[in-house]
Formats: C-alpha cells, sequence, structure tokens
C-alpha cells in the first residue's frame, strides 16, 4: 500500500530545497489545466496513474488547476508513495505557471527520458489549456513551445516525447513551433476523448523498463488507448522538421501562380473551434493533379513522409481513411492571416507567397 503525503504551500515547492531529486530512468509529466468541464475526468485518471506505477524506475509528476478557488494541485506518484501539494493560485493558463510547472521538474527529478503530456480542449490553432476561473483563459502554444525549448536545454536526461492529448492539434504549424524541443511529438487531427484509458498498461511497461524511448512509448500509448477515444493518433519524427519546413518554402517560391487552377480532387478538411484544416498530404495531391510533377514537389512529398514516424488509424472509424496524419490552416480569408503572425510558421513563409501561390485557386 502506498504512503499518501499531503502539503499546502503558499506559493510553490521544490523537493530538492527538502530532499535529494527522485531519481527514476523515466518521468512522465503531465500538465493538466482542467478548470473547465474535463475536471470530473481528473480523478479516474490519477486513479488510472496509480495503479500502473509499480516500479522504482517510473515516476509520474502531475500539476493540475481544478474548478474551485483551492489553488492548483501538484502529485508525484512513485511506486510506494503518493505525494500531494497545494499551490495557493489559479492561474494555470498563464506562462509563468507553466514554467514553474517546468522548473519543478527540472529540479526535483533526475530522469534518463522525460515525456511531457498535456491534457485539455485544444483551442483554435495556437490556443490550448482553457482556463474558465476566475476569467476564461487559454494557453498560448508559441508561448509554451518556448518554455519547453528552454527546459530542454536545462534539463536532465534526454526530452523523449511531447504528447498533445488534445483535440486538433496535428498541425504543420504547431509541430513547427516545437521544433528543437522533444525527438518525437504525438498528437491528433481530430477530435479526442477523456479520459483516455493507456495509462495502467503503459505505466506497467515503464515500470518494468519494457519501452526505451520516444517512438516506443507513443507506440504504446497509441496502441493501449480504447478505440472509443480516437479517431487517429500522428507521431512525427522531429529531426526531419528543419528540412521538411525548408522545402516548403522552397516550393512555395518554386511554384508560379498559374501552376494551380481548381483541382477536380478533394481537399480532405476538419473543423474545430470554427477553423477549417486542409489535410496536408491531399493538399501536396492537389498540387500534382495539377501536372506538377517537377522534383521540387516530389521532394517535398519525400521529406513530409519522412517527418511522419507512424500514424495509428482507429479500424472502426471509416472517416479517418484518406487523411495523411497533419493538416495546415484552411486561409479563406485574410484575416486569419494577420490573426496569425506570431506564430514560426507564418514568420518563415512569405505571406503573399503562400496564399497567392499554394492556396488561392484550391
Amino acid at each position: 500500500m502506498r504512503k499518501i503525503l499531503a502539503i499546502t504551500l503558499i506559493l510553490g515547492f521544490s523537493l530538492s530545497s527538502k530532499a535529494a531529486p527522485i531519481k527514476v530512468d523515466w518521468l512522465l509529466a503531465y500538465y493538466i489545466p482542467y478548470d473547465n468541464n474535463l475536471a470530473e475526468y481528473y480523478h479516474k485518471i490519477e486513479s488510472m496513474m496509480e495503479k500502473g506505477v509499480v516500479s522504482e524506475h517510473l515516476a509520474v509528476a502531475v500539476q493540475t488547476d481544478l474548478p474551485d478557488s483551492s489553488g492548483i494541485y501538484q502529485t508525484i506518484i512513485l511506486h510506494d508513495t503518493v505525494f500531494n501539494f497545494r499551490i495557493n493560485r489559479e492561474d494555470s493558463y498563464s506562462n509563468q505557471t507553466f514554467n514553474e510547472f517546468l522548473g519543478w521538474i527540472k529540479n526535483d527529478f533526475r530522469a534518463n527520458k522525460t515525456a511531457l503530456i498535456f491534457l485539455n480542449h485544444g483551442g483554435q490553432l495556437d490556443e490550448t489549456g482553457v482556463d474558465k476561473y476566475p476569467s476564461e483563459r487559454w494557453m498560448r502554444i508559441d508561448s509554451m513551445a518556448n518554455s519547453v525549448r528552454s527546459f530542454k536545454e536545462k534539463m536532465h536526461g534526454e526530452l523523449e516525447l511531447v504528447s498533445f492529448q488534445v483535440c486538433s492539434k496535428a498541425n504543420v504549424e504547431v509541430a513547427y513551433e516545437f521544433e528543437n524541443t522533444s525527438k518525437y511529438t504525438l498528437f491528433s487531427q481530430f477530435v479526442l476523448g477523456a479520459p483516455n484509458y493507456y495509462y495502467e498498461k503503459v505505466f506497467k511497461e515503464l515500470s518494468a523498463q519494457q519501452i526505451n524511448g520516444g517512438l516506443e512509448l507513443a507506440q504504446s500509448i497509441t496502441k493501449n488507448d480504447s478505440l472509443n477515444m480516437y479517431y487517429s493518433y500522428t507521431c512525427i519524427e522531429n529531426q526531419h522538421l528543419k528540412s521538411f519546413m525548408d522545402q516548403f518554402k522552397l516550393y512555395a517560391k518554386h511554384m508560379g501562380a498559374s501552376s494551380l487552377k481548381r483541382t477536380n480532387g478533394q481537399l480532405h478538411n476538419t473543423v474545430y473551434a470554427h477553423e477549417e484544416h486542409w489535410d496536408f498530404g491531399s493538399l501536396i495531391g492537389a498540387f500534382e493533379a495539377k501536372y506538377d510533377t517537377t522534383s521540387v514537389l516530389n521532394d517535398l512529398k519525400r521529406k513530409y513522409n519522412d517527418l511522419i514516424a507512424f500514424i495509428r488509424v482507429n479500424p472502426s472509424k471509416n472517416i479517418v481513411h484518406p487523411f495523411s496524419g497533419m493538416s495546415v490552416l484552411a486561409f479563406n480569408e485574410i484575416g486569419y492571416m494577420k490573426k496569425y503572425t506570431h506564430l514560426r510558421f507564418f514568420k518563415d513563409v512569405n505571406l503573399k507567397l503562400y496564399r497567392k501561390k499554394l492556396l488561392r485557386n484550391l
């Protein structure tokens, strides 16, 4: 039976100021701002986590915010002890709070391998993690990515995986924000369910040292989740992001505006949070359909395929069948372009070129 210890804190807590850092092979760090309608699932998730941590090789660190005025909660799950802490603050959406969470992970743990996992709603392209108390605010993808990059430079061990257990985040724009963070990124083009049910099985595999890296962890998470929780999962290998984006920018520059006319094919799309997303593979297919078979496009297709480590498609969801694993935001109005100029994708890709040459006539 585990010992359970509870501590209430005024501002924050660092175990390292009280004891030696916790040394493990794997650390799974969960950031769960559930100050919204997902809160009903939190205690079930925590219970499944506790059942799966069965050896000294694994630790799980969780920070969550629930729809109350009692503060933010931190939990450390070890095979023999559960530590519970409460911090007297409510702003789980803020980047300062997220940075303090990452600081807690860096200071209080020494793991050979770490996975950073986000649970929440998806929001629009640059949003995740809605915090509804005391007022509705969202975490921002670009700020989060900058924080994770800084964390990676200072952390102990390897950041093997960043996982978005969040709806509709498998976008090129989101992936590019998180370049130079983890070895792999796991996310979905579609709506994901809650609470998900992989925790106990995956954590037992980690406890038994049966998972060696981020790719295997992503495979185990997707293999062990319940079929009613997802349409598809996509895992990308981040070392290929730069060459893929370089080729995408080259293609945008290479292609004349007259290269594209309305194609006979279909751009497969999804809609989430009032925004339309185009499947990137079908976008490449639309380019090919207009007789553009140049080496530049062929190289773009190859580099996109290199980027995708794997796609796990739910066999019961036929709708997933034509999708390639990642999307781009469909810019049907100039206002969308101006809205997201702070994202790296639109800083690095010439906006006028992108709109006029790649998307105007699709």
